[in-house]
């Protein structure tokens, strides 16, 4: 198949072209990963280039790069080494025009010499975190590659903090500063709890730091460029049974509850808070000093897992995707559906996730459990099915937009319908709640970049 870009692909290029070090905020589907191979096809022609580092999530390096590179006709000349398993050291000393690397090898990476100069993070939102190690680390080497480019459609999945430390990755501070102290200080302001302060963004600061980053980020929205099929979001709500209820609210106000004979004592309001999502879904871990995957569950109630068969009854044999966030979640649904379905979480191994979403894709999963950390990025689900149910909530807004993107993207070929099952009176309300509150922060955020882009051109 031979790469024809749309016209907002050719001027992605162009963009990426025209700016050593740039951002390319784009919706999931819109085909940012041919983009990137596009613009190292042709710099590989000029002779100061030595190879593109690409920094992804590890079931993207294993099955999106490849499968994109062998995908069209124009990028099968392009030579790529995956740095991940017991053979990446003969991978790196092996000549190739990309080096795949996931974020957890970088540490591994910086041990060694290597040879590339073009630098390309896949989902740049995992390097937010200025505090953490691997940004740390990256920071120092930046002035090694004479081409950065960051990729992502969640931006900032939480607030414009977010964008520091991922803006910085492209030009090491000259538009939001050198250190993240004074960006704090000129965009926010501090609120002082008992263990913790919390950073919240001074009025009209989101319009300030939009325009200042505007010049490094080019924005695409899917809206603008894809006639995709309409989505809809179905609110399933549900109500626990009365001492399911009772145990809840214990749970919740006093954080102690008696369940049984078997005592549940809560030290803090973040396991409170972790607790009360768990009654929720139906069960609740045992206080047993093992790790989640060894220890045992309590029963509460069945009331989402019987709201999940009613939906999964009412499709009548269509695909559906169920996410799951607790073990002891994936182990109901393996009850309720079948032991034997096929999931996409921890402890599945890249060469297996591959099979499976080919599988899914010919049409040959009825059901495909997920958890959203697992398969947030980089996944193609879009030809499987139309049908996603959250059986467990998250509050990572990054995770909740890239899991429903999997399916509502660039070659679904019919309405998507999202299921939300909701606990009543329960923490799902919250969850829900700051979901749609971060969203529209973001949605700022994107709109903003994308109107400076119109003005631009």
């Amino acid at each position: 198949m031979i790469f024809k870009p749309h016209d907002y692909q050719r001027a992605a290029i162009d963009f990426l072209k025209r700016n050593r070090h740039a951002g390319l905020f784009a919706d999931p589907g819109l085909g940012k990963t041919a983009i990137v191979l596009s613009l190292t096809n042709h710099f590989r022609e000029y002779p100061q280039f030595r190879g593109a580092l690409v920094i992804a999530p590890l079931r993207v390096i294993h099955s999106v790069w490849p499968a994109e590179i062998a995908k069209w006709a124009g990028f099968n000349n392009l030579r790529f080494e995956v740095l991940h398993g017991p053979h990446r050291l003969k991978a790196l000393r092996r000549p190739a025009d990309i080096y795949l690397l996931n974020a957890e090898n970088i540490f591994w990476l910086f041990e060694h010499d290597w040879p590339f100069n073009m630098l390309i993070i896949d989902e740049s939102s995992k390097f937010k975190s200025d505090k953490s190690k691997r940004v740390k680390l990256l920071k120092k080497h930046l002035k090694r590659f004479d081409r950065r480019i960051i990729l992502t459609g969640t931006p900032a999945p939480n607030s414009t903090m977010d964008l520091y430390s991922q803006i910085f990755l492209l030009d090491r501070g000259e538009t939001l500063g050198r250190y993240i102290t004074h960006y704090r200080q000129r965009y926010f302001y501090p609120i002082q709890f008992k263990n913790f302060v919390e950073w919240n963004q001074k009025p009209g600061a989101d319009k300030v730091i939009n325009q200042r980053i505007a010049h490094l980020v080019m924005r695409i929205d899917a809206v603008d460029h894809l006639d995709l099929p309409p989505i809809v979001y179905n609110e399933v709500k549900v109500q626990l049974p009365p001492k399911a209820m009772r145990t809840y609210k214990q749970l919740e106000k006093q954080f102690f509850a008696q369940i049984g004979n078997t005592p549940i004592l809560l030290g803090s309001a973040a396991s409170a808070y972790n607790a009360c999502r768990q009654v929720a879904n139906g069960r609740l871990y045992k206080p047993e000093n093992l790790t989640a995957k060894q220890r045992s569950a309590l029963q509460i109630h069945t009331a989402k897992l019987d709201a999940a068969q009613e939906i999964v009854d009412e499709l009548q044999g269509k695909p559906v995707l169920i996410a799951y966030h607790f073990q002891h979640d994936l182990q109901q649904l393996f009850e309720r559906f079948g032991k034997d379905l096929p999931y996409l979480g921890g402890g599945v191994s890249s060469k297996k996730s591959v099979e499976i979403v080919n599988a899914w894709n010919t049409g040959d999963i009825p059901i495909l459990l997920g958890h959203p950390q697992s398969i947030a990025h980089g996944l193609n689900l879009q030809k499987g099915g139309h049908d996603i149910i959250w059986f467990s909530l998250t509050d990572n807004l990054e995770n909740y937009l890239q899991f429903n993107q999997r399916i509502y993207r660039q070659g679904v070929s019919d309405q998507v319908r999202i299921h939300h099952i909701i606990a009543e009176n329960t923490i799902d309300l919250a969850v829900m709640a700051r979901l749609r509150k971060k969203d529209k922060s973001q949605r700022a955020l994107l709109d903003a970049i994308r109107e400076y882009g119109n003005e631009r051109s």
